[in-house]
């Protein structure tokens, strides 16, 4: 269970007015997706997709994925997570990766650092006087950046993409293969078109053994995360989309 929820949560995602200096991504900078978690048909937990400009000078944007159990399951395990990735905007590369992790009283706190001129990413515990580093390309991405960066990534059915993420250990090799185009059935927004997407990750662990295996997303941009499920010690847990905060009633705001 432990090992699904982290995978949602970095997954996932997981999809304002800018300021004059910084370009405006694939996405609008601001948006907040509420979505809650299930298993089977009972509720577990909720999570918090969420952008936002940093008041950096010049500004980042950060990207941020919150997932917290509800009181059903904190009687079996206590999750409260938080993954969170602060990007250049002009590049869109981001310069921090933070995990803060809290799972049936077992707390995690780790960063990845990106040093574009030296080609490396450094890997630090926070928690532990732990640290390494790796080389990997320059342009390398955590997977939170990489996920937001697809969204201004044409998506065609029957096409498997591959990239490279930064695992704790080292680089990884992500596969996205979208497999087909339909209506999704929505209870707030109605019918969205939508892509089936299946994802496979190289053995790093960067969703620690539970790899999401089906994803749907909107068709069209900005790409929007409608649901995931990952499979999990006692089923299936999926996280479902509830609404796009500023938009809490239909129809679907991205046309």
């Amino acid at each position: 269970m432990m090992r699904a929820v982290r995978g949602v949560a970095l997954l996932a995602g997981v999809w304002l007015t800018c300021a004059a200096a910084a370009r405006e991504p694939g996405f609008p900078v601001g948006e907040v997706l509420n979505a809650h978690l299930k298993w089977g048909v009972v509720p577990v937990g909720t999570a918090r997709i969420s952008s936002e400009w940093t008041d950096d000078d010049p500004p980042l944007i950060r990207l941020r994925v919150h997932v917290r159990s509800n009181a059903f399951l904190d009687r079996l395990y206590r999750i409260d997570d938080t993954v969170e990735s602060l990007v250049d905007p002009p590049s869109f590369l981001p310069v921090r990766f933070d995990k803060d992790m809290n799972e049936g009283g077992v707390k995690r706190r780790d960063a990845t650092f990106f040093d574009r001129i030296q080609g490396q990413v450094i890997w630090q515990n926070l928690l532990e006087p732990e640290r390494k580093s790796y080389d990997a390309s320059r342009d390398v991405r955590d997977i939170l950046s990489l996920m937001y960066a697809l969204r201004a990534t044409p998506l065609n059915e029957g096409e498997t993409n591959r990239y490279v993420a930064a695992g704790d250990d080292g680089p990884v090799e992500v596969k996205i293969a979208i497999k087909a185009r339909r209506n999704f059935k929505h209870e707030r927004y109605g019918p969205i078109p939508a892509l089936h997407i299946r994802p496979e990750v190289g053995s790093d662990g960067l969703f620690l053994g539970r790899v999401p295996r089906d994803l749907w997303i909107s068709a069209n941009p900005p790409y929007v995360l409608l649901r995931l499920s990952v499979e999990a010690p006692i089923g299936q847990i999926h996280l479902i989309l509830d609404e796009i905060e500023g938009h809490p009633e239909g129809p679907w705001p991205y046309r």
